[in-house]
């Protein structure tokens, strides 16, 4: 593929972490710029469904100066799925950074921690040359669910793990073996099949779950017991500490 030109004089691309969800937790450079850049991109699961990233930050915007255009990205893992949707996000990001404009992509939690922005600042890179962009951090939702709970993610010379929803129960056991900490992210479909090895290891006190941290329906879990997995939201981080 041949590259785009996209020279110093147009537009500038911020990839914005706005946080687990709650306003506050927006950091000060975030929101400065989320009220000035004038096209605000965001990514929805499905066209219409909203995005739980600009509702974060909506009280910052301002309608009569700023564009807000939606992003659909498939709800998939497969690469072949999900890179068209990858490319047609950097081509619209392109255009408006070639007609002089800076944008922004928003996401939830952290730019470049499990986040659509990594592969889309990858397509970026691939499609333009000379492309100016700045990647904003965000609180993510390993620190914030760590503190909604009070639970220490490490002290000293602990070790601690991040898994994304995509083990086996014998995985789950291994990390747990090696690990002091093992946090597991997005658990609400695997969290059957988690509780039973923790369980099985005898560390189900050890355990602590947080869904939809940061927004008005979070929830805190202290008896794995009580949770019916088919009812937990996307949004739900499991962790477990050997720490004591």
């Amino acid at each position: 593929m041949k590259k785009e030109d996209v020279t110093p004089g147009t537009g500038r691309f911020y990839g914005i972490g706005v946080g687990p969800g709650d306003p506050e937790l927006l950091t000060l450079r975030a929101a400065r710029l989320v009220g000035r850049v004038p096209v605000i991109f965001t990514p929805e699961a499905r066209a219409g469904g909203g995005s739980r990233a600009l509702k974060v930050v909506e009280h910052l915007l301002d309608s009569g100066r700023q564009e807000v255009v939606f992003l659909h990205f498939p709800m998939a893992r497969e690469k072949d799925v999900m890179e068209p949707a990858w490319a047609g996000a950097a081509e619209r990001i392109g255009a408006v950074l070639q007609s002089g404009r800076d944008a922004a992509f928003l996401t939830i939690g952290d730019p470049l921690l499990y986040s659509t922005f990594g592969y889309i600042l990858d397509e970026m890179a691939r499609r333009f040359s000379g492309l100016a962009s700045e990647v904003v951090p965000g609180v993510t939702s390993v620190t914030a669910v760590a503190a909604a709970a009070g639970v220490s993610l490490a002290r000293t010379d602990e070790r601690v793990m991040i898994l994304p929803a995509v083990y086996r129960p014998g995985e789950i056991e291994e990390a747990l073996d090696r690990f002091e900490t093992v946090v597991f992210m997005k658990v609400n479909r695997v969290f059957d099949e988690v509780r039973d090895v923790i369980g099985r290891m005898g560390i189900l006190d050890r355990a602590v779950l947080v869904t939809r941290c940061g927004t008005a329906g979070e929830r805190i879990y202290r008896d794995l017991r009580e949770v019916d997995g088919a009812d937990l939201d996307y949004l739900s981080t499991l962790i477990v500490t050997k720490s004591v």
